[in-house]
This record gives C-alpha cells, sequence and structure tokens, in this order.
C-alpha cells in the first residue's frame, strides 16, 4: 500500500515528498548538535506533569519540532491515530540544526527532510521526554483533546442535538416549538436558516460568550432586564436562554450560529402580528425585536432570514402558491403581508371609483362609502384594504385599465353608475390584493391594455390570477390595429411576444409581430367610454 506523505512548507501542510537518508553529523554544528542532546538527555523531570511542560516548552522554543506536531496532529484527524509521514521542506540553517539535535542524525545541506511517525516516535522515546507518549506531547501541545474525524463529527453531532433540546424546552408550548422540530427533522431546511444567520450571530456573539456578565450562575438574579419593554424582545430572549439552558464550553461558530438562529427565528414567529391578526410596517417591527429598524430591510442577511421565517408562518396552499408565482416578484411582499408585516406601503395603493368595502368587523368602511356618494376616484393604501373583508360594485362587475388617463376618462363620465379600477402599469400588491376581494364577492372584470408586449403579457398574468369570471375588453386584433402608433419596438421587446400563449390575445400580439410596433389605449379612449354604458362588444 502507497503511503501518504505530507510536506510541510512554511508552516503549512501539503501532499508530496520522499523519504531521504540520514547523513552524518557536520562538524561546525557539533557545538549546537551537543547543547541540544545534553538538553534532551538530562535527568528526567520528577512528575510526569513537569516533564509535559518542559517538553511543550521545548517544541515551542524551535519553530520547525512545532511544525511537526501540527502535522502530526493534522494526520491524527485523519487517521484516528498516530502515524503517516510528512516532508519538512524550505528549511533553515537553525531549523537543521533543531532536527538535528531531536533526531541525534546530521542533515547537513538538507533543504528538505522527510520524517515518520515511528521516526519521531522513536526519537521521542530517545529523548528527555521518553515518559510522554506522541499522543500525549500532541494533546498538551494543542490544548485539545485528540480525535479522529468521525469522532469529531459525532461529538459535533451530539452537541447540535443538544442545542435543539434546549431550544425546544425553551420555546415549550409556542408555535416556535413547532417550528424547531421542523428544523430538527429537516436538515436542509435547517442547513438553509443558519447559512443566512451566520452573520447575525456574531452580533449577539458577545451575549453568548463566557465574557458576558450574565452567563455566570452567580450572576444571573441581578441581570433582570425582562420587565424593561425599552430593551428589544430578542435581546431580552437571548438573556432567557443564558438562564434556562446550560452552557456547552467552547462553542463552534456553528453551535453560536445554531444557538442565535433558533431564538432569533422563535423570537419573530412569536411576535408576528398576524398572530394577533394585526399589521406592523417593517421598520417598526424590526426595531421592536432588535432595536434597528433596518434590521429586516430587503437584501439583508435579516430581510431573507425574516422572508424564510414568513414563509414557514404562511405556508401557502397548492393554489395559493402557484397564483402566487404569477407575479414572482411582488410574492415577497405577499407572504411578509400574511405574516402580518407591511413593506413600503406609502407608494403602494390600489386607485380605485365606485368600490364600496365592508371591514373585517362586518361593518362599511365609511372612507369609501363618502367618496361612493361624492362620486370621486380614491388611492387606497395596501395597509387599508388589508382591513377589508370585501367589496361591493354596481351590478357586480368592474372595469380595469392599466392607464391612468383613461382611468380618468372613464370615471368621469361614470356618475356613479359603474365601478373603475387602474393598474398604473405593473400591478401592485395592494392592487391583487383587491383583486382578490373583488373574486371573493363574485365581480366580474373587464380589462384592457396597451398593445405592446409589456401590455398582453400583464393582460395575461391577470387573467391567469383572477380567481373569478375575467374578461379582455377592447383586446382584439381590429382593436390593436386602431390603436397602433408609430413608436417602432426593439427586437428584444418583439421576442417576449413569443411568451403570449391566451388564444384571445394572440391575434393581437400577430398584428404587433407583423408592424413591428406598438399601440396605446388613449387612441382608441372613445371605445372605453361608450362599453361600459352599452355594455356591448365584450369578450
Amino acid at each position: 500500500m502507497k503511503k501518504e506523505t505530507s510536506t510541510l512548507n512554511g508552516g503549512s501542510l501539503s501532499a508530496g515528498g520522499t523519504a531521504q537518508n540520514s547523513g552524518s553529523l557536520p562538524s561546525q554544528s557539533d557545538h549546537v548538535y551537543d547543547k541540544a542532546v545534553a538538553h534532551l538527555r538530562s535527568d528526567k523531570p520528577d512528575s510526569l506533569a513537569s516533564s509535559v511542560k518542559d517538553a511543550v516548552s521545548y517544541f515551542r522554543e524551535h519553530a520547525v519540532l512545532g511544525r511537526l506536531l501540527d502535522g502530526f496532529r493534522e494526520k491524527y484527524l485523519s487517521y484516528g491515530r498516530f502515524g503517516g509521514s510528512l516532508l519538512l521542506d524550505h528549511l533553515s540553517a537553525e531549523d537543521i540544526e533543531a532536527l538535528e539535535g531531536f533526531f541525534q542524525t546530521g542533515f547537513h545541506g538538507r533543504k528538505q527532510v522527510h520524517v515518520t511517525a515511528a521516526k519521531f516516535q522513536k526519537a521521542l522515546a530517545s529523548s528527555r521526554f521518553s515518559e510522554l507518549s506522541p499522543e500525549t506531547l500532541l494533546k498538551a501541545y494543542t490544548g485539545e483533546p485528540l480525535r479522529g474525524k468521525k469522532e469529531l463529527e459525532e461529538e459535533r453531532k451530539n452537541r447540535m442535538e443538544t442545542v435543539f433540546d434546549q431550544a425546544e424546552e425553551f420555546w415549550k408550548n409556542t408555535l416556535a416549538e413547532s417550528w424547531v422540530r421542523d428544523l430538527h427533522r429537516d436538515p436542509s431546511v435547517r442547513k438553509r436558516f443558519f447559512q443566512k444567520s451566520l452573520e447575525l450571530s456574531y452580533r449577539y456573539k458577545t451575549l453568548l460568550s463566557e465574557e458576558a456578565p450574565w452567563t455566570a450562575k452567580e450572576n444571573v438574579d441581578t441581570v433582570d432586564r425582562k420587565g424593561d419593554q425599552k430593551t428589544p424582545v430578542l435581546d431580552r430572549n437571548i438573556e432567557r436562554w443564558i438562564r434556562q439552558c446550560d452552557f456547552l464550553e467552547k462553542q463552534s461558530e456553528e453551535e453560536i450560529s445554531a444557538v442565535c438562529t433558533l431564538i432569533l427565528g422563535g423570537t419573530v414567529i412569536e411576535e408576528f402580528p398576524c398572530r394577533e391578526q394585526k399589521y406592523e410596517f417593517l421598520p417598526v417591527f424590526a426595531a421592536g425585536i432588535s432595536g434597528d429598524p433596518h434590521y429586516f430591510d430587503q437584501g439583508t442577511t435579516g430581510g431573507n432570514l425574516l422572508y424564510q421565517l414568513a414563509q414557514w408562518m404562511t405556508r401557502d396552499s397548492e393554489g395559493d402558491a402557484a397564483r402566487s408565482r404569477i407575479f414572482f416578484s411582488l410574492s415577497r411582499q405577499r407572504i411578509c403581508l400574511k405574516a402580518g408585516i407591511l413593506q413600503g406601503d406609502s407608494s403602494n395603493y390600489a386607485m380605485l371609483y365606485g368600490v364600496g368595502a365592508r371591514r373585517k368587523d362586518g361593518k362599511a368602511h365609511r372612507g369609501m362609502d363618502g367618496f361612493l356618494q361624492e362620486q370621486e376616484m380614491v388611492q387606497i393604501p395596501l395597509h387599508v384594504i388589508e382591513g377589508w373583508a370585501s367589496v361591493s360594485c354596481p351590478d357586480h362587475r368592474i372595469w380595469v385599465v392599466e392607464n391612468p388617463s383613461v382611468y380618468s376618462f372613464l370615471c368621469s363620465q361614470s356618475e356613479g353608475r359603474y365601478a373603475c379600477m387602474c393598474m398604473n402599469g405593473q400591478p401592485r400588491l395592494s392592487s391583487l390584493r383587491v383583486l382578490d376581494l373583488l373574486a371573493v364577492s363574485g365581480v366580474s372584470v373587464y380589462y384592457a391594455g396597451d398593445f405592446d408586449p409589456e401590455g398582453l403579457l400583464i393582460a395575461q398574468k391577470l387573467k391567469q390570477y383572477y380567481a373569478g369570471e375575467f374578461h379582455y375588453w377592447h383586446m382584439d386584433a381590429e382593436d390593436c390595429r386602431a390603436a397602433m402608433s408609430a413608436v417602432n419596438l426593439s427586437e428584444t421587446r418583439l421576442k417576449s411576444l413569443s411568451k403570449i400563449s391566451d388564444p384571445l390575445l394572440r391575434p393581437a400580439a400577430d398584428v404587433i409581430l407583423k408592424r413591428g410596433c406598438a399601440g396605446y389605449q388613449e387612441n382608441i379612449w372613445e371605445c372605453y367610454l361608450s362599453d361600459p354604458l352599452r355594455r356591448e362588444g365584450l369578450q
């Protein structure tokens, strides 16, 4: 069997190298050699403890010997025993002298020295440290117990099991306990969560370290801030963890990350506003949890972790998940909203006219009633829409358009006889939430958009999304030709028309492809103004 040899190069370990034959001692180094041998051959210390201390001091005094021990420790981790061989290279004159002294062999002129475990063991047995085994020396030198990689992995798993057992006990009889169990059962989910939280663990590492004042059992009673509501919930829970859970000595980064994830994740789940059927703006929620209003901002480690927790909390049914994927860019906002977290609400509104609303307590929304009576358009922010249980429209129909100018034309002539809504380009989450309420309320939607690739794609996605009765309105080939402009479309935009799969939209898509130009709603505005009253020509 081919033996594995490693090279020790300036303190690093790499594969390669061959054995070297011993040489005679150079006369010019006799005094150094004799001095080293004398040191090693002197009378043994009075006790094993002092012998260990003396040996460690000696090997640390000579860097090249320290490199040897570091190399054999790596071998031990791989083999689970003291074995293998090493190749020391790039040796200085000082290194050669130290090696000659320990191995009692001349290496004059060498730039490389090959050392096997057997050769090292023989040299150690011939030295003043003969009562020490190589294993004892390695333990003392590194300050750590010697274990193979399999043993270390088993210990790592056992320690992580302990962390999860502590977490389940910590969150006992709460919803967070269920989340901890899910993480415990699914290694892939657990790994994803822990990777997301590794950066977060550094912020709280001092709280979980032995230096933290409340980690000392005799001090825990003096560090009680649970009643201080100004202290972030996360900090209070970390301190409670320290009081309740036994500490593992010398926690690894993985264990610290796991503890932080299990505390942070459980804290967020327990504090999600949806649990009390409420909504909270993201910065306010973040400040209450961590003291930092930007802690869960999108694009940050905390933001990604919050999104994963919201996914676990809200777990869509198969049908809801499929509909969410239609407007994938809004899925994050939707999931966080279901957990009770509002993001970017100031610019997230729906444009409505002639729509009534009832709140979740069954009462009519007086603000919407006022705009109905005044027959005026209104912009409704997302957090208001989330308080509604249903909506109503005249004759259970609503006319929805893409462009604000056409919307204004429609509203100006309605006199309260029909309802309107404006998407204003790409749908916002607020508009999708109104569509959800319209579907629940049994309202039929008639949608009209621009005749360009983006406009047709919006129309197609809205039809796929809407759970109720949906009609395209003035979006056939004839309307497309009437709306055509002189605005040329790029090849890239024209290629995106291949995504139009709805047979009712394909004729318009073919007209756009043939002419290479876009059509706009404003060019056929008279058609829109007459149809809501006549209710003719609806697809």
